[in-house]
């Protein structure tokens, strides 16, 4: 899940493709087959301005709405633990309403190995990869090449630093956002510093506070101030999600500080 998202979000800064992301563990509800269609529709119709009928069921939607989409951009669709989606009524776990997309059109599933819903994927003849858990000297090297994307380097000593034994960074979730603040912390002479700050945290409640503070700290005295409080009150509450559009509606944030926000999440 934290690689997809980690994923996501750099698919999201190439202005020439846009990227569509259910993750069904995020949902306060046990999410169906059709929770992760109607997500992909509603982005859909925001994303290219396609008819979006709320009636209709959006198994059968989706299909309809596919077809569309040959024009304008390359879309990326990521739908993270489908194994974890629920029958709505019927039989889709067998996945005969996903339908054939066209070429500028990739989609992304994920999945235990170990799940049925392999079997149905494996069928279809999808590419499959698997992923082990990160060692120490993967963490390194990961570190290496993410800084390497922003034309920025650790030094030798921050990269040993890195490779301590932090159980923190053990989870990848928080070490992906960890990796993140590291880039963004504006004075290098102070970065030991701040990597003992964020390494050294008890918990991940402690980590992720750490991170929200400098958010807040970030919007405040503008004209955003509390929209870091708003936007993660307004998803922790949501059933399912909200579009950038919805949020953009429900806050009255200006796009470009919303935008900010979302780029660091």
């Amino acid at each position: 899940s934290t690689l997809l998202a980690w994923h996501a979000l750099r698919l999201m800064e190439d202005v020439n493709q846009d990227v569509i992301a259910f993750f069904a563990g995020n949902s306060a509800h046990n999410a169906t087959f059709a929770d992760a269609a109607r997500w992909v529709c509603l982005n859909l119709s925001d994303f290219r301005g396609i008819e979006y009928d709320a009636s209709e069921n959006p198994l059968i939607q989706l299909g309809r709405m596919a077809g569309q989409t040959a024009s304008g951009k390359r879309l990326v669709i990521i739908i993270d633990g489908i194994n974890q989606l629920s029958d709505s009524g019927g039989n889709d776990r067998n996945l005969v309403w996903w339908p054939e997309w066209p070429e500028n059109v990739k989609v992304i599933f994920s999945s235990p190995q170990n799940a049925e819903i392999i079997k149905e994927l494996d069928l279809r003849e999808w590419e499959l990869a698997s992923i082990g858990k990160m060692t120490i000297d993967g963490r390194i090297e990961l570190a290496g090449k993410y800084f390497s994307q922003y034309r920025k380097e650790l030094s030798r000593e921050q990269k040993d630093l890195i490779g301590n034994d932090w159980p923190l960074l053990g989870n990848t979730l928080i070490y992906v956002s960890f990796l993140d603040e590291l880039r963004r912390f504006g004075s290098f002479g102070d970065l030991d510093r701040f990597i003992f700050s964020l390494a050294g945290c008890r918990d991940s409640d402690e980590f992720f506070s750490k991170l929200l503070d400098r958010q807040e700290i970030l919007f405040k005295d503008s004209k955003a101030d509390g929209l870091v409080r708003d936007v993660m009150t307004l998803i922790h509450l949501s059933e399912s999600g909200l579009t950038e559009t919805q949020l953009l509606s429900i806050t009255g944030a200006s796009r470009l500080s919303l935008s900010q926000l979302l780029g660091m999440n």
